[in-house]
């Protein structure tokens, strides 16, 4: 199947590339692959010289100062990125997807036949004629081959013959590449790249949300905006074309489609909800892609499985292991912001009953803050907390103003875009959190602990969640509202959901945490708690 490559055989000439062919290289390869700009410099960076390796039938070899092979390329073929490459950032490549019937044909040298792309255990990605691709095999976890598209994949219609990279040296290198990096591709459905019982990178995490999309069709990507440190903030969307006639047909009428918004990540140190977060992402890939009659697959989901990636990547190093905040800078010298003491809904230490608009400034004068003094003295907790918030130092001020951090503006920007949509309807929110010490599923208000309008329905559905919640792992979950149940605070996304948008089903699941590495059994079971509260949810529907 593959020749054998050794340096001392297939190597004919090894010389130092100029910092002229090295810029025109640079620039090929990011006009090749757009979607890789960002990393480019982690892949290649500027100031790195690198070597040009030619070898026997025309291959050339990219590689690093370390000897580390970057790219390669056939005569005056595409510059393509080796396996090592993609197993870090696989979304550069486009996939397409064989089923197991055609494995040995393509092994064997065959071009790639539209039957083995169409049928049931195939996948087809839209492709433009002379563009590298990867192909992968149904149930399988390596990659078969790259190849060049010979067609695009919108104007075949019967044949589509995928050129074959049939001479000895490409395949010997690809061969060596599998056996010296043990590299993996990502298996379909259900793409495991990321590692769903770990604390990932934000680059791990980010790859492998521009991942799928490539692969699952009613996968959908949207980069909300950046944060101060330039990170994006990803919300993903999975949603069937069919799940909103299935959503009709179970109301018997014509109508929105029901949606439930997820977010994790908003405090660095809770690592583990970013991990479950992207479980469940898994998990509803999973469900859509199999069996379209699952209630996972009867609404559209948008999930935000990391809110605060400036905060996360701090947390993930020796010192900030227990940063709460994000990374914004202010004039006091102290770094960051409580993204979840930020949201314009009763900000601050602002006490009026009625919640503020959406941008509306709140206030936080001289008599509003005697008020507010006069109103909590028999709660002192409450008291330190609250000044808290006004404290540049603390792990919980809430910033300058409502909305002045970038997280909280462009997911409220993002929800209330939702929210006004037409053919959806935002039915459920949730955002996980974790603490040490126990578990809690709770629901707004948090400024107040007069119970809300819906209270005896949330505490009712609460209890019903937490119940299941309770069987996987027999850990008991209180419930109750943030303030008569955790405690009393101000400026929190739940109380924004439900007093702003008047999203009535809004919950906050705190799970139990240790703040320290390797939680792999905390999140095992957090998701699957969280698994069963969503469940008990959509038996609603």
């Amino acid at each position: 199947m593959f020749k054998k490559f050794t340096e001392k055989e297939a190597v004919t000439g090894t010389s130092q590339l100029k910092s002229s062919a090295i810029r025109n290289l640079r620039q090929n390869f990011l006009q090749l692959y757009p979607h890789v700009e960002p990393y480019m410099d982690e892949i290649w960076p500027k100031k790195d010289n690198v070597k040009l390796v030619k070898c026997q039938e025309h291959i050339e070899l990219i590689a690093s100062q370390t000897g580390e092979i970057l790219f390669f390329k056939h005569r005056d073929g595409p510059l393509l990125p080796t396996l090592r490459i993609l197993h870090k950032y696989p979304f550069i490549l486009p996939w397409m997807q064989v089923d197991k019937g055609a494995i040995r044909f393509v092994l064997s040298g065959a071009n790639i036949m539209c039957p083995g792309l169409t049928s049931p255990g195939g996948k087809m990605s839209k492709v433009e004629k002379d563009m590298p691709v990867l192909i992968v095999a149904e149930g399988k976890e390596h990659a078969l081959e790259m190849k060049v598209e010979n067609h695009s994949t919108e104007t075949s219609q019967v044949n589509i013959p995928i050129a074959h990279s049939s001479n000895a040296t490409t395949k010997a290198l690809a061969g060596r590449e599998v056996s010296m990096l043990t590299t993996q591709v990502p298996r379909n459905p259900g793409p495991t790249k990321i590692n769903l019982r770990a604390i990932n990178s934000y680059a791990q995490v980010e790859s492998w949300l521009r991942y799928l999309p490539s692969i699952y069709p009613f996968v959908e990507i949207r980069d909300l905006g950046r944060t101060f440190e330039n990170r994006s903030i990803f919300v993903v969307k999975i949603a069937r074309e069919d799940s909103q006639a299935l959503n009709r047909s179970l109301n018997g009428a014509e109508g929105p489609t029901k949606a439930i918004f997820l977010d994790g990540g908003t405090h660095s140190r809770e690592q583990i909800t970013v991990t479950v977060a992207l479980s469940l992402i898994d998990k509803l890939v999973k469900a859509h892609e199999k069996n379209e009659s699952s209630p996972w697959a009867k609404v559209s989901w948008y999930i935000v499985p990391l809110v605060n990636p400036d905060g996360y990547e701090y947390s993930r190093t020796p010192k900030g292991r227990q940063w709460r905040k994000n990374r914004s800078r202010s004039s006091s010298g102290c770094l960051g912001v409580d993204v979840n003491r930020n949201w314009n809904f009763h900000w601050g230490m602002e006490s009026d009953r009625e919640g503020k608009k959406n941008g509306e400034p709140s206030r936080t004068g001289f008599f509003s803050t005697v008020s507010w003094f006069f109103t909590r003295l028999l709660r002192p907790d409450n008291i330190v907390r609250q000044l808290s918030l006004l404290e540049p130092c603390t792990e919980l001020y809430a910033g300058p103003s409502p909305f002045s951090e970038a997280e909280s503006k462009l997911l409220s920007d993002f929800l209330v875009d939702l929210a006004n949509q037409r053919n959806v309807t935002l039915w459920s929110a949730w955002s996980l959190h974790s603490m040490i010490g126990g578990q809690q599923l709770l629901f707004p208000y948090g400024y107040t602990t007069k119970p809300v309008p819906h209270y005896d329905h949330l505490s009712r559905l609460a209890s019903n969640m937490a119940a299941a919640m309770e069987a996987p792992n027999g850990r008991k979950y209180q419930h109750g509202s943030v303030a008569g149940t955790l405690y009393q605070t101000t400026g929190l996304q739940a109380d924004w959901i439900y007093g702003y948008l008047g999203i009535n089903q809004t919950f906050v699941m705190e799970m139990r945490d240790n703040y320290k590495k390797d939680p792999a059994l905390l999140i095992s079971m957090a998701f699957t708690e969280l698994v069963e509260a969503l469940a008990t949810l959509l038996q609603q529907l």
